[in-house]
């Protein structure tokens, strides 16, 4: 039997994923809730376990590509099911009108107690630019900081003049 992957809901607000990267290609054996790919999303990365023991298929969405949350992006063929039929040049099948919780993985290890929370995609820009993401006023939820918040941020730090050097102080005289 077939059973269709679906692009899992990995927030609350998150709409849409593009994915990262395959880690399993058709023919692959695959045991449940082992990983088959990687998912990225403006609020969290994240691995897509397979959600049954079987075989990878047939693989509807590429890498690189966004898609809504429910749409399928693999087939399964499970353990003790139909065989799957020969992959013929068929378009993929459209999206459900109304997609079906999908299992979604454990969320990602929160910062410290007591200390801000920051989405991978924003702790990854303040690392590329040598930033602290506290410095940044955020507009998301809470006041947290979206990556939004931190390509705003670097887009005015761009176009503001350099600040002039401060002048020396006078000198003492003993």
């Amino acid at each position: 039997m077939i059973e269709k992957v679906v692009m899992p809901q990995l927030g609350e607000s998150v709409t849409e994923g593009t994915i990262g990267q395959w880690l399993k290609k058709p023919g692959d054996r695959v045991e449940k809730y082992e990983s088959l790919l990687e998912v990225l999303t403006d609020k969290v990365n994240a691995e897509v376990p397979a959600p049954a023991e079987g075989t990878l298929v047939r693989i509807l969405v590429e890498e690189g590509q966004t898609v809504p949350v429910g749409t399928p992006i693999a087939e399964l063929e499970v353990a003790g099911g139909e065989p799957a039929p020969a992959p013929a040049a068929a378009a993929p099948e459209p999206a459900p009108a109304a997609p079906a919780p999908a299992e979604a993985p454990a969320a990602a290890p929160a910062a410290p107690r007591g200390g801000p929370r920051y989405s991978p995609a924003v702790r990854r820009l303040a690392a590329e630019h040598r930033i602290d993401p506290g410095t940044i006023p955020g507009t998301g939820a809470g006041g947290r900081v979206t990556r939004r918040d931190v390509e705003a941020y670097l887009a005015a730090r761009r176009e503001a003049p350099a600040p002039a050097p401060a002048a020396p102080p006078p000198p003492r005289l003993v």
